[in-house]
């Protein structure tokens, strides 16, 4: 019980950080596609990267790319590289709402919108990460 509490309430150990930048990247889950490396380098160029976290281990899930800033829990998941059947879309959505229920702030990013208007998606996510 005492664990279940602890992480709720965010006490939880973040795990170890890659040493370099290259390094980071490397641990980009492939599932992620090329939205997840180029979301991962945009971090690491816009200042992110000493906070950033790839393939993230929470319990049983594992988070695309975690943030952890100042207590602030920041979970980022790449969608759209590959096909999802609505099961598999529906268990995300509710491991989601699990994290979101623990405290964790989760945004969703797309892989076309990514791909169409890329400037437009940095410029909207870099105002939810300021928050």
């Amino acid at each position: 019980r005492r664990r279940l509490l602890e992480h709720f309430e965010g006490g939880f150990q973040p795990q170890a950080m890659p040493q370099t930048h290259e390094e980071m990247l490397a641990r980009v889950p492939r599932a992620t596609g090329a939205t997840g490396q180029a979301l991962a380098q945009w971090l690491i160029e816009t200042g992110w990267g000493e906070y950033l976290h790839p393939a993230y281990r929470i319990g049983q899930s594992q988070v695309d790319l975690a943030i952890l800033k100042d207590g602030r829990k920041i979970a980022l998941f790449c969608d759209g590289e590959t096909a999802w059947n609505p099961e598999e879309m529906e268990k995300q959505l509710k491991r989601q709402q699990v994290l979101e229920r623990a405290g964790w702030q989760c945004q969703r990013i797309q892989a076309l919108p990514w791909l169409i208007h890329p400037e437009q998606v940095k410029s909207e996510l870099q105002t939810w990460l300021a928050k």
